[in-house]
């Protein structure tokens, strides 16, 4: 249950800030009741959901542009970095038109969790935090370049 989840999320002590959330957690379900104001409800802390977003393109470039500051804890983020390798697009023809679309799998969702992130900032929903305290040797930069992401 939702609740299950976020009893086992801070059950790992993290100092949770804000959530972020695509757009349709803020579209009523059969309760009435979004799935946002449902993990507000929680006591997680601050749920906020992201406007829609026109064009995933958009979002994907932001979080690119993001990649020289970021830094991965290694071996921490291991699977979030393989996932994040593993991403991928598909050529769709729409007649005239063929256009590369990401194909909706089990990396997808970790590249759609950062793109969010990339989103909140890009829309002035965030201020971007300082980086602090890992020593180098267990933090991994990362880049991505067509076909995925580089460490």
């Amino acid at each position: 249950t939702l609740q299950e989840r976020v009893a086992h999320m801070q059950r790992k002590g993290y100092p949770y800030g804000l959530h972020f959330l695509p757009h349709d957690a803020g579209k009523k379900e059969y309760t009435g009741k979004t799935f946002a104001n449902e993990l507000a409800s929680t006591g997680i802390g601050q749920v906020r959901v992201l406007p829609v977003t026109t064009d995933i393109w958009l979002g994907v470039n932001a979080l690119i542009g993001l990649f020289p500051t970021m830094v991965f804890r290694t071996p921490a983020c291991e699977i979030g970095l393989d996932a994040l390798g593993s991403y991928h697009t598909k050529e769709v023809d729409r007649g005239k038109i063929i256009s590369s679309v990401p194909v909706h799998d089990w990396s997808s969702h970790t590249a759609d969790a950062l793109r969010y992130m990339a989103e909140a900032l890009g829309s002035g929903m965030v201020k971007a935090p300082g980086i602090t305290g890992r020593p180098e040797s267990s933090r991994r930069r990362g880049s991505m370049q067509q076909g995925g992401f580089v460490g």
